[in-house]
């Protein structure tokens, strides 16, 4: 998963993480090609920047060839699977000094180069997924660069969840067994949480099935049910230490409904540990019409357990 592998691999780990996100993300048409012939990587990938927010320079055309001396060979630790709409967290590491890492889709036009400011030898950097995504899986190419050429590229693939988007949408993404909560006040001061989570369903065109709970009756498109402003969490992940992949929260205005004008507050809560000495997560907030804002931050120690009111503030905004 972290470097290049032989086309039997390949493949192999695919099927196993596409069979993996048709059990909890709802039915799906999976396929290895991007064939769908998107106009550029920002299909698959919005940005990429480093943990101080300096972002990749988008380039059009093809994305470099590579050669062994165009720069060191480059692992990571990139997601298997992922949000629509999310962000990750990503190291990149290699044996000698990079001052580039470059970032492409198999098969897609355009590509990423960040620059990460001076020579390193490891470099976290922070993958942001589009929200309206041209094909449910994709394989992300990456190698060293130097501002000019670029080292062999090595290969992950990468499947989206089933989660929804819509105009106002956050998350939050880590990279432990940990339990996370993710909490989002609304303007009509609605607390949606795990406890809390708001109409499942609104209809054919809903949020749809989501990771650790089921759906409650579905309402008529735009009119979300009395008392609430339509806001729904339909990813959980990880509750109460049940380890189940995504590692994810979702928390989202669907398309089809229009969210409450005023301001929200985001608030990020280490209900446990479970057993890990300590977590990384990426907050993500999207905002119809504005490019999104990406909050990182570590938690240490243990879990605090909580439910309604419990977290700290990560982040406000008003629609």
């Amino acid at each position: 998963m972290h470097s290049s592998v032989s086309t039997s691999l390949r493949v192999s780990r695919l099927v196993v993480a596409l069979i993996f996100v048709a059990v909890v993300a709802a039915c799906i048409d999976w396929s290895r090609t991007t064939a769908s012939a998107p106009i550029d990587i920002r299909a698959y990938i919005s940005t990429v920047e480093t943990m101080s927010g300096v972002r990749a320079d988008f380039v059009t055309g093809e994305r470099p060839a590579g050669a062994d001396d165009g720069g060191p060979a480059l692992t990571a630790n990139v997601p298997a699977i992922v949000l629509k709409g999310g962000a990750a967290r990503v190291t990149f590491t290699a044996p000698t000094e990079f001052s580039h890492v470059i970032v492409a889709v198999d098969g897609v036009p355009g590509y990423f180069d960040l620059a990460l400011g001076g020579p390193t030898m490891s470099a976290d950097v922070l993958i942001v997924y589009a929200q309206d995504v041209a094909a449910p899986a994709f394989w992300m190419e990456f190698a060293s660069g130097n501002g000019g050429g670029a080292g062999v590229f090595a290969s992950a693939n990468t499947a989206f969840l089933g989660n929804a988007t819509g105009p106002v949408q956050v998350n939050v993404t880590w990279n432990s067994k940990a339990d996370v909560d993710l909490y989002v006040v609304d303007p009509r001061n609605n607390e949606i949480y795990y406890n809390a989570r708001g109409p499942l369903e609104f209809g054919p065109q809903g949020p749809g099935p989501n990771v650790g709970s089921g759906t409650t009756p579905t309402s008529p498109a735009g009119s979300p049910p009395p008392g609430t402003s339509g806001g729904v969490l339909d990813i959980d992940s990880n509750a109460a230490c049940s380890t189940d992949g995504p590692r994810a929260e979702n928390i989202v205005w669907p398309k089809r409904i229009v969210p409450p004008h005023g301001e929200y507050t985001v608030r990020v809560n280490y209900w446990s540990e479970c057993g890990e000495t300590s977590t990384d997560y990426v907050v993500t907030v999207r905002i119809k019409g504005g490019d999104p804002v990406i909050i990182p931050g570590h938690f240490d120690g243990k879990g605090v357990g909580g439910s309604s009111g419990a977290g700290h503030i990560v982040y406000r905004f008003v629609f």
